[in-house]
C-alpha cells in the first residue's frame, strides 16, 4: 500500500493477475437476447431488408422536393432501414462489435441528415 495512513492508495502490482473483477450476472433479458441471438438477429435483419425493399418500390414522397433535398426526402428512410437489417445481420454473425455499432451510427446519422434537410428547407428555401 502506498499513502498515508488515513488514505491507503492500493498498489496495482500487489494485486494477484488470476483474481479479475467478477463478472456481473447477466439479466433475464440479456440471458434471453444471447440465447436467441442468431434467430433474432437474422428476424431482424430479413424484417428491415423486406422494409428497405418495399419503401424502394412503393414509398414515393407526393411531390418530391428538387436536388439535393429530394434526393434525401427520396433515400433516406430506406437506407435507413438497410442499415438497421446491416445491424441485426452483423450482431447475429456476431462479427465484432465496432461493425454492428458503425451500422447503427450510420442510421442514426442518416436520421439526423434527414431532419437536418428537412429543417434546412422548410426554413430558409421555402
Amino acid at each position: 500500500m502506498h499513502g498515508t495512513d488515513e488514505n491507503p492508495i492500493p498498489d496495482p502490482e500487489a494485486a494477484d493477475p488470476e483474481d479479475g473483477p467478477e463478472a456481473p450476472a447477466p439479466t433475464p433479458i440479456g440471458a434471453f437476447l444471447e440465447r436467441h441471438r442468431f434467430v433474432l438477429g437474422i428476424t431482424l435483419a430479413v424484417v428491415f431488408a423486406a422494409g428497405t425493399a418495399v419503401a424502394l418500390v412503393s414509398l414515393r414522397p407526393d411531390a418530391a422536393l428538387p436536388g439535393f433535398f429530394g434526393m434525401v426526402q427520396r433515400f433516406a428512410f430506406p437506407l435507413m432501414t438497410a442499415l438497421i437489417a446491416a445491424v441485426g445481420l452483423t450482431w447475429a454473425l456476431r462479427l465484432p462489435r465496432r461493425w454492428p455499432n458503425l451500422a447503427a451510427y450510420l442510421a442514426i446519422g442518416t436520421y439526423l441528415l434527414y431532419l437536418a434537410t428537412g429543417w434546412i428547407h422548410d426554413q430558409f428555401l421555402s
